[in-house]
């Protein structure tokens, strides 16, 4: 698959234009969203597909969330407000809130893994030169981060407190960091680092939100 990787200030524009009040520049927003493949936008997407005013727009819409759901049949289910996988438990905040954690966790284990490699290359023995890695791949990341779109049956951006669209923000970064492929290493870069800045964002808000609740 052909990718083409937009910046967090192109995205954030493509998910503000799916509320412009013309119908034609939300359709264009649509379809940018579904051709770059910005999971972050995930939440309004599946609003515009549902509830856009213009049935064309709609249209576009349900066809951009078919690019971001694992399946047109689990599009189909989550734009009719139903778990994208029928045998998916029920959706809790809470749950929402564990999954997104995993995620964020396993990436994060693999960048700590992904420096202590680089650092034994320029610095380490021979010995720890050829040393594999042992840390979670890529591949240990996509299982959870599709577990974690698939909550989003029945889902609106609207239902999202800070934390939870913070969230949204650093799975949408890591998903599509995740979706680059490695020959492409300028644009493997520029996602990696997105994502990673998406992430201390996303603590950033979790420890302020812990800090409110402990005064």
């Amino acid at each position: 698959m052909s990718t083409v990787y937009a910046m967090g200030g192109s995205n954030e524009e493509l998910i503000l234009q799916l509320c412009d009040p013309d119908p034609v520049k939300r359709g264009e927003a649509a379809e940018a969203i579904g051709v770059l493949h910005i999971y972050l936008a995930l939440p309004q997407l599946l609003d515009a597909a549902r509830d856009d005013a213009d049935e064309a727009v709609r249209v576009t819409a349900r066809q951009a969330v078919v690019s971001l759901m694992p399946s047109e049949e689990a599009a189909r289910r989550a734009v009719a407000g139903l778990p994208p996988v029928p045998t998916a438990a029920p959706k809790s905040h809470a749950t929402q809130r564990e999954q997104a954690a995993a995620v964020i966790a396993r990436f994060k284990e693999y960048v700590l893994d992904r420096k202590r490699h680089a650092d034994a290359m320029i610095s380490g023995t021979p010995e720890q030169k050829s040393e594999p890695s042992r840390g979670p791949q890529e591949s240990d990341i996509v299982g959870p981060a599709v577990e974690y779109l698939e909550t989003w049956g029945g889902q609106s951006a609207a239902d999202l407190d800070e934390v939870g669209m913070a969230a949204a923000n650093a799975i949408g970064a890591i998903a599509r960091f995740l979706e680059v492929r490695p020959e492409t290493a300028g644009i493997k870069y520029l996602s990696y680092g997105d994502a990673n800045a998406r992430v201390a964002a996303y603590e950033a808000v979790v420890e302020a939100e812990a800090g409110r609740q402990d005064a």
